[in-house]
């Protein structure tokens, strides 16, 4: 009975042993485990830790460069404000010395003017006082015309009556009504008149009565003007009708009249 209570003990002691042998091979087993799953976490965390830092790394880097041009344009752009800023002060200055010059020759051009208005007003004067003699002059001419040719046409038929073998002079009727309308150049001189009319400032409507004759050759002889017109108006109108030529057939028509309508926009 005792060996019985002694194996038993024996075995119960052995089993016992062998089981915490065991229990310590599990332990240890589930302990490496344990390690190696830690270990791999922490490799693992590591390695996006350093990935991470590595990210943020480069991305303050970009914001470093970023900020540095961002500086570098500020800089560029400052210096050219202060160009500008010394170009327009140099510009005003330039103004306020052109400013400065104008002021000063005020006077000078006041006092040019006051003396070219005078001269102007004197040369108008001098115009008109040698205007009216020539359209004095210009009617004695006409009147003297008229009785030469009268004096001639009178002359002339005594001439012929009184003598049929003597040499008979040509003489051209003279005719005061029914004159000639259309000039034969009168498009071309029409055109000159236009281009005249179109440097003229004087904007408006204007009538012009042309007296004048007409000789046995066709050319007209003015007489006179009569209109309102300004005399820059006038002088166009005499340059056009002075040349022109009509069909007169060989005859002379005194006394002829004619309108010249004018509209200058």
């Amino acid at each position: 009975m005792f060996k019985a209570v002694s194996i038993i003990i024996t075995l119960t002691l052995v089993t016992n042993t062998v089981t915490h042998y065991l229990l310590q091979i599990n332990t240890a087993t589930t302990i490496n485990e344990l390690q190696e799953r830690v270990f791999s976490h922490l490799n693992t965390a590591s390695q996006e830790t350093s990935s991470t830092l590595k990210s943020v790394e480069d991305q303050i880097l970009g914001s470093n460069n970023l900020i540095n041009s961002y500086i570098g344009r500020l800089i560029e752009i400052e210096n050219k404000q202060q160009l500008n800023i010394s170009s327009v002060n140099s510009e005003l200055e330039s103004f306020r010395t052109v400013i400065d010059e104008l002021s000063d020759s005020t006077t000078i051009t006041n006092a040019q003017v006051v003396s070219a208005e005078t001269k102007v007003n004197t040369l108008e004067s001098k115009l008109d006082s040698i205007i009216k003699p020539l359209e004095i002059l210009r009617a004695d001419i006409h009147n003297l015309e008229s009785q030469l040719a009268y004096a001639i046409r009178s002359d002339t038929d005594a001439n012929i009556n009184n003598d049929d073998n003597l040499m008979q002079s040509k003489v051209s009727p003279i005719i005061s009504e029914h004159c000639p309308i259309d000039a034969l150049n009168r498009a071309e001189k029409l055109t000159q008149l236009k281009k005249e009319l179109e440097r003229i400032t004087s904007i408006g409507k204007h009538d012009v009565t042309v007296k004048f004759d007409i000789d046995n050759h066709g050319e007209l002889i003015l007489q006179q003007l009569e209109s309102t017109a300004p005399a820059n108006v006038l002088g166009a109108v005499e340059r056009y009708v002075d040349g022109l030529i009509f069909d007169s057939d060989g005859s002379v028509f005194l006394g002829c009249e004619a309108l010249v309508k004018l509209e200058i926009i």
